[in-house]
């Protein structure tokens, strides 16, 4: 609303885009090589067409680093957004039903990859619009959590099922995805919203700078050292492999933490880089 298309775009590329390339280029690079020179199973270059969409996914998520199409998808996203904070409320539910049978349909389309970014991107702005921020607020914890819990359990059901069951019922299951994320999202919002009024509030605004480079970073890190933990708890199944899948996340932002002082020490240009202009400056 603010600038220029160009200068829009342009920002978000160095933001968005960049960073992604250079974080596939480096799971590529690391990965591969430890699949190739080290017993690591994992995949490795197998031809340009897989390199270019290893890079650049353009018509299927990664192979390495599988969570990347969240930013090429949410760079589309930001191309068509200043159409979007400008439609009205009307065509923003018309997109949102035209995504959600998307979505739902399973069709492929490269456009996007997963078409949900898009759906939760048009979501996003029409609970700004009609000031759902400030009333997700006031609502009680408890009240929020009732929809994720009610869903949690199903969810839980299915994922015992295993893929049969999946794969009888995509459509289905594809829309239950959906209500479920919703869910989700009202949850952590709140959950959110209760921790910015705490007095943990600066704390976690100190390390928050970190979450987009642990996004970036984290698959590759598990990839390298996931399975040299792995020896310690043991193979999926074992006793002590639930620890390991609890202490993840905790893990990764130690290591991510590191890895950006480290950056912001020796190089502050590659840590605004590879940060998405989080860090160094």
């Amino acid at each position: 609303m603010r600038q220029p298309y160009g200068t829009f775009l342009r920002g978000k590329a160095r933001t968005i885009l960049l960073p992604m390339l250079l974080w596939n280029a480096i799971a590529i690079l690391l990965v591969g090589a430890a699949a190739t020179f080290g017993n690591l199973k994992a995949p490795t270059p197998s031809s340009i067409g897989w390199t270019i969409n290893e890079l650049v996914p353009l018509v299927h998520a990664n192979d390495i680093n599988v969570q990347m199409p969240f930013l090429r998808d949410l760079f589309v996203a930001m191309m068509i957004a200043p159409l979007l904070v400008r439609a009205s409320s009307r065509w923003l539910a018309v997109v949102s039903i035209i995504v959600v049978a998307w979505s739902v349909s399973g069709v492929h389309v490269p456009l996007l990859l997963r078409p949900q970014i898009l759906l939760f991107f048009t979501a996003g702005i029409a609970a700004r619009r009609f000031g759902v921020p400030e009333a997700v607020a006031r609502w009680p914890v408890a009240l929020c959590a009732l929809p994720f819990v009610v869903l949690i359990a199903p969810r839980l059901w299915t994922a015992l099922l295993g893929n049969v069951f999946f794969d009888a019922h995509p459509h289905a299951m594809a829309a239950f995805d959906i209500v479920f994320r919703l869910a989700s999202a009202v949850l952590f919002w709140r959950v959110a919203w209760a921790l910015a009024g705490s007095r943990c509030a600066e704390g976690l605004r100190g390390i928050e700078r970190y979450g987009f480079l642990a996004f970036c970073d984290h698959l590759v890190l598990l990839w390298l050292f996931g399975p040299v933990i792995g020896l310690v708890t043991g193979a999926l199944g074992a006793g002590l492999y639930p620890a390991y899948l609890l202490v993840q996340p905790l893990l990764v932002f130690a290591v991510t933490i590191g890895l950006g002082r480290a950056l912001m020490a020796v190089s502050p240009t590659a840590a605004r880089v590879l940060s998405g202009g989080r860090l160094g400056r």
